[in-house]
């Protein structure tokens, strides 16, 4: 699928949506509206993507990386698996306690 396709189909959901009586629809996101589309590892396409939409911020969390375009309306991004862009310099090491012995502590500080 290309970006004009995706746009298209976007464009229908918005006039089928407009079509019918207006209902409220849960609000996760306190009236953000979140269009993202995910890159899963495909590095390549992701790049053509970033080139395609020009100037923008780069964000990082530890699962993705997150392209939002400057000039894109609130709420869309592009993201992929981080593992596919960046390199590990330092594995990480987690020391993770059984849930149900973190749920004694927490009730035995009460």
């Amino acid at each position: 699928m290309t970006s004009h396709e995706l746009a298209k189909k976007f464009k229908a959901v918005g006039e089928y949506l407009e079509s019918k009586t207006e209902f409220p629809i849960p609000n996760y996101s306190d009236g953000k509206v979140s269009l993202w589309y995910m890159f899963e590892s495909n590095k390549a396409n992701f790049l053509e993507a970033v080139r395609a939409l020009g100037s923008g911020k780069k964000l990082n969390d530890a699962d993705y990386v997150h392209f939002i375009p400057n000039d894109a309306p609130e709420g869309f991004e592009i993201k992929i698996d981080r593992s596919a862009v960046c390199t590990i310099i330092k594995p990480a090491e987690y020391d993770c306690t059984p849930l149900l012995e973190q749920i004694e502590e927490m009730e035995s500080a009460s």
